[in-house]
């Protein structure tokens, strides 16, 4: 492995905190009892956490000079981050809005199926992009160390999947239809690298 200078370390310590911080905040919103408002901070601060992890990530895998599929995962992390989090501020604007259309207006079916509509685009966009992204970080893991394969193989099959089953589900979402949700593997696999970027930024 090359020595990594200081900004390296740093970005790489600083992307991993980030990252744990990001999974936390997901598995938070959707599973502690906390009030409303606590839930929306951590659901919108899991796409900014992701953002800022996924370029921390491309320092964490480079060796020697810059690699071009490193960077381009980083892009594609970061927008993921972005697009994830209009997706959810969009889905609870519009889960507002149906609360305040009585139930017996004609016209809340149609609202509630073009709404559904926009989150549900904006949720397979952001599941295309982390789908990629994990799949390129993935491939640049194999070298890293013996552990480092293990993120390669298991992060391949995680992108891969989760990129399948969404083509194969839309324009739903896989849960909804009854089709596997790969995001908490894909999550618990992100949480493993945040914890790998740690390690790596104190050598």
């Amino acid at each position: 492995m090359r020595n990594t200078s200081h900004p390296d370390r740093t970005w790489a310590r600083t992307g991993g905190i980030c990252g744990i911080a990001a999974i936390l905040a997901y598995f938070g919103a959707a599973f502690l009892p906390v009030p409303d408002t606590a839930a929306l901070v951590l659901a919108f601060a899991f796409g900014p956490l992701v953002a800022i992890a996924s370029l921390g990530l491309v320092h964490a895998v480079e060796r020697g000079p810059a690699r071009v599929g490193a960077r381009i995962a980083g892009f594609l992390g970061a927008a993921a981050g972005v697009t994830v989090l209009a997706m959810l501020t969009v889905q609870q604007a519009l889960f507002a809005a149906y609360g305040r259309v009585p139930e017996s207006d004609p016209s809340r079916m149609a609202l509630v199926e073009l709404g559904n509509a926009v989150h549900f685009g904006l949720d397979i966009a952001w599941d295309c992009l982390i789908a990629a992204s994990i799949t390129l970080f993935a491939i640049h893991l194999w070298r890293a160390s013996r552990f480092g394969k293990v993120l390669s193989i298991t992060g391949v099959l995680c992108g891969t999947l989760l990129f399948g089953i969404n083509m194969a589900a839309f324009p739903d979402p896989p849960d909804s239809i009854g089709m596997l949700d790969m995001g908490p593997f894909c999550a618990l696999w992100m949480l493993a690298v945040y914890g790998w970027m740690i390690g790596q930024a104190r050598q």
